[in-house]
C-alpha cells in the first residue's frame, strides 16, 4: 500500500473516510481529537510516519468526509465498535500501533484492552481515561468491577505523552476546582503509565493539550516510531 484513501460502509447508514500511505509492518493507526474533530490535524504526522511503515488515519462518523452522525456525549464503546468495523473492511494488517490524540486516546485504548493479540504498541498523546470522561456524560467506563481500576495491558509497548505546563485540561470536569482538575488529570496520566510493564511517560514543555501536534510534532514521531522499532527488533 502507498497511497490510498476510500469511503468505507461500516453498516447502520455510517461510511467511513480512511487514508492510507506508505508500505510496512506494524501498521500505525492515528485516531483523532474530538468529540467533533476530523483526522487532519493529523496530517504532516501521517507523511513522516509513512515514510518508514503503513500509517492510516481515518475520519469518525459524522466528521470530515466521513457521514453519518456525530454522536453528542464523549461515549467510547460505539466509536471504538467502528474502528473495529473500519479494520475488519480494509486491508490494514495487524499488529497495529494505535496511537491516539486526547479523546481519541480512549478510543484506542478501549481497542487495545479488548484487542490485545492484533496490538504492536500504544501511544496516548494527552489522553483521558474514560472515567474522567464518565464526568462529562452518563457513561459506563472501562474497569474492572472489583477494583474500579483500568485493566492491564501486560507487556505491550506504551507512551504516554503529556504536556508538563498547563495548569488543568481543559475543559475542566464541571463541579470541581482548576486545582483538583489538575491534581485529577496527572494521576489520570500517571495511571495510564502504569497500565503495561513497558509504560513510558513523556512530558514535552512550551506547549499546550491543543497545539502538541503542531508544536511538538517530532517528539510524537520519535515516541511512535520507537515502538514501531522495538516491535520490528523483536521478531515478530
Amino acid at each position: 500500500m502507498t497511497n490510498q484513501e476510500e469511503m468505507v460502509d461500516i453498516g447502520g447508514g455510517i461510511g467511513l473516510w480512511v487514508n492510507c500511505m506508505g508500505q510496512g509492518s506494524p501498521s500505525i493507526i492515528l485516531e483523532s481529537p474530538g468529540p467533533g474533530v476530523d483526522s487532519s490535524p493529523w496530517i504532516a504526522i501521517q507523511a513522516q510516519l509513512a515514510q518508514r511503515t503503513c500509517t492510516c488515519r481515518y475520519d469518525r462518523a459524522g466528521t470530515g468526509k466521513s457521514t453519518g452522525a456525530e454522536l453528542n456525549t464523549p461515549t467510547i464503546p460505539p466509536r471504538t465498535q467502528d474502528l473495529e468495523k473500519l479494520l475488519e473492511f480494509v486491508p490494514i494488517e495487524p499488529p497495529y500501533v494505535m496511537v491516539g490524540y486526547s479523546f481519541g486516546g480512549a478510543i484506542v485504548l478501549r481497542y487495545a484492552h479488548q484487542h490485545l493479540d492484533r496490538m504492536a504498541g500504544l501511544v496516548l498523546v494527552e489522553s483521558p481515561t474514560e472515567a474522567i470522561l464518565n464526568s462529562y456524560a452518563n457513561e459506563t467506563p472501562l474497569t474492572l468491577p472489583d477494583t474500579g481500576r483500568l485493566p492491564p495491558l501486560g507487556n505491550l509497548p506504551l507512551a504516554v505523552i503529556t504536556v508538563d505546563t498547563q495548569e488543568y485540561m481543559l475543559p475542566k470536569p464541571p463541579n470541581i476546582s482548576s486545582e483538583e482538575a489538575m491534581k485529577a488529570w496527572q494521576n489520570t496520566q500517571s495511571e495510564l503509565v502504569m497500565l503495561s510493564e513497558q509504560g513510558k511517560q513523556i512530558f514535552v514543555k512550551d506547549t499546550n493539550h491543543y497545539n502538541i501536534l503542531g508544536s511538538h510534532a517530532e517528539d510524537v514521531v520519535d515516541a511512535i516510531m520507537a515502538i514501531v522499532e522495538q516491535h520490528r527488533k523483536s521478531g515478530f
